[in-house]
């Protein structure tokens, strides 16, 4: 059993209005499920500062449908939609670690606990 295969399904805190949750990944990267109350608007604009971001303005072509954001930085990629309640995060490569910790304090900031 690989250390990987040990986190998974393990659940921390990032700060006290996000929760994460290691989830199953492939080849050399590591999967986390963000949680919170939703992620709205301005937390993906200040999240959206890591690295290159796409947006995919749904609302636009139906105001029933959520607007969804994908980010790029090194080391990682994370997206979800505005309002939701979870955001999804890849890390690989050397830099996954540090690029662990600026998404999580930046996850802190943006709720207001940095």
């Amino acid at each position: 059993m690989t250390r990987r295969d040990r986190l998974r399904g393990r659940r921390f805190s990032v700060g006290t209005q996000v929760q994460a949750e290691i989830r199953r990944s492939c080849r050399d990267e590591l999967k986390l499920i963000y949680e919170a109350t939703a992620f709205s608007r301005e937390t993906w604009e200040r999240l959206a500062k890591l690295g290159q971001t796409e947006v995919l303005e749904a609302s636009k072509i139906n105001p029933a449908m959520r607007d969804l954001f994908r980010v790029q930085a090194q080391g990682m990629r994370f997206e979800g939609a505005v309002g939701a309640t979870s955001m999804l995060a890849f890390f690989r490569g050397p830099g996954r670690l540090r690029a662990r910790h600026l998404l999580q304090r930046a996850l802190r900031e943006a709720f207001g606990e940095g």
